[in-house]
């Protein structure tokens, strides 16, 4: 008993470093096709198929149908796989769907998607040896786990491979070439393995992928006045369903792609490594929202751009021992590879802080002049400022901007202007999305500074709120530099003005500045309860998001003429308190996000 007992130590102990040894990432469970499908019993195919039972599968002859079956959304799929436990063996055939002349959204030569609902993916799958010539997608895969495409060529396809919702998934030693867009695409999928590939002369990037579930996509459709409005969402969201990250890629040739030969948005923990990425007609690798990742030993040769351009905010990012030749730089970076900074943000504080010290917009030009030897200029100006101050009185411009109501217009429409000019690439109709956002800007700036006015009221105080016209200039020049330099807008368009401020004890006239801020955060909590609806106006909320959490630490900045530094005069701790929390949700869903 005993020698067998060491016998059976042994052989257990034996037993984990021969499998310890098989631990590094691999997306297959213990189960694999190749080890439980019996190949020797095969099924044989020659057209349209749904694949609905386990077993192995082989294609019998080329394909190029003239006519494919619609699904219920108009698809044209040519092999459906509605089963777990499948091998699908091309056998070296073509499947080519050029000739489909009847009228379909997409075409997809193989198609994987789960059962849906609370049902179980469908797992197990091994799709191989077949060419897909001019389809949508060579193939398609939709919430599919424990899958393995390997040996195929996808050629002329829209895109020669395309995978959402995924996850443990080998894409290995496959040819993805002359795609009409990109060779490979990725969005929401977690733990993908893409090795010994060659993928090239596609004409959008060689692979593509989207950490997050964020599409530009289907118009939200509005109708104003009996006419219809299409607002082009900035997001349009699929329920996120994996990590999004997790990507391994080695070993690859990627080249003469059109544009860029990998491109990263919002994923994470990926590796890329070992790959051949040369004479792209973009960036070799194009980063951006990527974290804790390694780019290592890859060979990145005569790319149109440079090696590698991380707009990422290098958050563990490690780029150790990559070999560059012939590109327009080696490794570009908008961000510190260290943190990113909130430009923005520190530009905007530094110009408040700038008009406080300079006593505020009415004598900014006074004191700069005096400093900088303009003041004869600023003389012979005087006549100009004073006619085009009787004009303003005549067109009773004056006193427009003291009337509450064409004040928040004012505030509406500079900030429809500022996100309208930051959005131009995303947006499709200009006019129809300046006055939507244009009406999000008005919430934004009404209800705070309304209810700040009542309560103003209701202390007794006379108040009204005006043009900040240096608010006005900061986001003017924040919004300008936000493409080339800064990252988002700052600045605030309007402010609450107290007559004769000074006859009230600090407390009270904190109180009620304190108020305007505290409205727009509750307000900023509404938007992100809408945004998390994920419904048709997610959108939208998420740019009132946006808007109400800038109004609320801008407003709340302790330098004059702004509400927080009445509140920091009378109690520094009771602005803390109140600050903290504010420019750390300013923080998380505006600069990161």
């Amino acid at each position: 008993m005993e020698i067998n007992f060491k016998v059976s130590v042994f052989l257990i102990f034996f037993l984990l470093i021969i499998f310890s040894g098989c631990t590094q990432f691999s997306p297959f469970s213990s189960k694999t096709t190749q080890g439980d499908i019996a190949e020797n019993n095969p099924i044989l195919l020659s057209g349209q198929q749904i694949i609905s039972q386990p077993g192995y599968y082989q294609l019998m002859n080329d394909i190029a149908p003239s006519e494919v079956s619609r699904d219920s959304g108009g698809a044209c799929v040519y092999f459906k796989i509605r089963s777990s436990d499948v091998v699908f063996d091309g056998m070296g055939h073509v499947m080519d769907g050029s000739k489909i002349k009847n009228p379909c959204t997409y075409t997809y030569a193989l198609f994987l998607k789960d059962k849906g609902g609370a049902e179980s993916q469908y797992t197990n799958v091994l799709i191989r040896n077949v060419t897909a010539l001019n389809w949508t997608d060579g193939v398609q895969l939709h919430q599919a786990t424990n899958f393995q495409l390997e040996n195929t060529k996808m050629i002329g396809n829209t895109h020669g491979v395309e995978i959402s919702a995924s996850s443990n998934i080998i894409i290995n030693n496959n040819s993805l070439i002359e795609n009409r867009q990109a060779g490979l695409v990725g969005l929401d999928n977690e733990n993908i393995v893409i090795s010994n590939n060659t993928i090239e002369d596609n004409s959008h990037e060689g692979i593509g992928i989207m950490g997050q579930a964020l599409l530009n996509h289907a118009p939200l459709e509005i109708n104003i006045l009996d006419r219809q409005i299409l607002f082009y969402p900035e997001f349009w969201y699929l329920q996120q369903r994996t990590s999004g990250g997790g990507y391994i890629i080695s070993h690859n040739v990627i080249k003469n792609n059109v544009d860029n030969g990998l491109y990263f948005s919002g994923s994470k923990s990926d590796v890329l490594e070992e790959n051949l990425i040369t004479n792209n007609g973009g960036y070799g690798i194009f980063l951006v929202g990527v974290e804790n990742s390694l780019i290592r030993n890859n060979i990145i040769n005569d790319n149109r751009d440079e090696g590698i351009r991380s707009d990422s905010r290098g958050i563990n990012l490690v780029f150790e021992n990559n070999t560059f030749s012939g590109n327009n730089g080696t490794i570009k970076t908008r961000y510190s590879t260290s943190i990113g900074m909130p430009e923005s943000a520190i530009f905007g504080t530094i110009l408040v802080l700038l008009l406080s010290l300079l006593g505020g917009t009415s004598k900014v030009a006074e004191k700069v002049g005096a400093n900088i030897g303009i003041k004869r200029f600023s003389e012979k100006f005087k006549p100009i400022e004073e006619k085009i101050s009787n004009s303003m009185d005549k067109l009773k411009i004056s006193s427009l901007l003291n009337n509450n109501i064409a004040v928040s217009l004012i505030g509406a429409i500079i900030f429809g202007l500022a996100y309208t000019f930051k959005s131009l690439s995303s947006y499709g109709q200009i006019i129809e999305v300046f006055s939507i956002l244009t009406l999000i800007g008005g919430v934004v700036v009404i209800v705070p500074k309304g209810v700040q006015y009542f309560a103003a009221n209701k202390a007794g105080m006379a108040a009204e709120y005006r043009v900040w016209w240096g608010g006005v200039l900061i986001i003017f020049l924040t919004t300008l530099a936000t493409g080339a330099l800064l990252g988002n807008i700052f600045g605030q368009p309007v402010k609450t003005a107290i007559e004769r401020e000074h006859d009230y004890e600090k407390k009270k006239l904190a109180l009620v500045m304190l108020i305007g801020p505290l409205v727009s955060l509750v307000l900023s909590a509404s938007f992100f309860v809408l945004y998390l609806m994920r419904g048709t106006y997610a959108s939208l909320a998420w740019t009132g998001l946006n808007m109400s959490l800038l109004t609320a630490v801008v407003s709340f900045i302790p330098f004059s003429p702004m509400e927080g530094a009445r509140v920091y005069k009378w109690n520094k701790l009771v602005w803390v308190a109140v600050f903290i929390p504010i420019v750390l949700a300013y923080g998380y869903f505006v600069i990161l996000q």
